[in-house]
């Protein structure tokens, strides 16, 4: 009940929100403001105020994936620059690899991976303990880890790619969106699996229908309302990453 609702929030506000590109300002805006304050808190610090505290990577070129600064290869970087990075924590956590003042449950750090994430990724086992992958042995670990989390996002979106392998082909698509018109990316694919899951985003891509103009949609109207809200973030998830 308390995902639905905050689905159903995220949607009106990702719907709301005035442009992309807007929303990509807001969230860089945001991770400096973060970065310039943790360069400037003192360095010893209680254990509590070490929770707290956000470690946000940096960069010299905003064009440069953030892999470099973890030495993690990940297939993804190749669709994944900073700032869409940057974007992605920012939808899910406004930026924070902290523990989050009420966030949702069962959900981890700046990317609020899931169980089922972590399960993917090896950092959970399969009864949903913390595995120790990396020294990582409970969620404190996580949190106090940003350059883990990095790595266990990219390890996530090659996972998603490798399942998505046979609707790849789909990059280039236009589509004629609820909100905007935009064409689908690979990189909005892995976005769109990260928050819904990838068999909705093959349902979604399955379904598409021509119209007269050239461009493909979505027949919202075809499926039943619990369905329509996660077909509508994963078309969201699309738009807001088709640049």
């Amino acid at each position: 009940m308390v995902r639905a609702l905050r689905e159903k929030q995220e949607l009106e506000n990702y719907q709301s929100h005035p442009s992309t590109e807007a929303l990509k300002r807001e969230a860089s805006a945001l991770h400096k403001a973060m970065q310039s304050k943790t360069e400037q808190e003192p360095k010893e610090q209680t254990n509590q105020q070490s929770d707290e505290k956000e470690k946000i990577p940096t960069s010299k070129d905003d064009n440069e994936t953030i892999k470099n600064e973890y030495n993690y290869k990940s297939k993804s970087d190749k669709y994944f620059g900073k700032t869409h990075w940057i974007l992605l924590g920012y939808l899910e956590s406004r930026n924070r690899y902290g523990k989050i003042p009420n966030g949702q449950q069962g959900a981890w750090g700046m990317y609020q991976m899931r169980t089922n994430a972590l399960k993917d990724t090896g950092y959970m086992d399969k009864n949903g303990n913390w595995s120790g992958k990396d020294g990582i042995k409970n969620e404190n670990d996580f949190y106090n880890h940003p350059e883990i989390q990095e790595k266990a996002i990219r390890n996530l979106m090659d996972i998603f790619l490798y399942r998505l392998r046979n609707h790849l082909n789909y990059e280039g698509t236009p589509i004629a969106g609820k909100k905007d018109n935009f064409n689908i990316t690979i990189r909005g694919m892995l976005a769109a699996s990260h928050r819904v899951g990838q068999e909705y985003v093959k349902k979604y891509l399955n379904s598409l229908e021509k119209d007269k103009n050239g461009r493909y949609y979505f027949p919202y109207n075809k499926v039943s309302e619990r369905d329509k809200e996660k077909y509508e973030l994963v078309e969201t998830r699309l738009r807001l990453f088709a640049d």
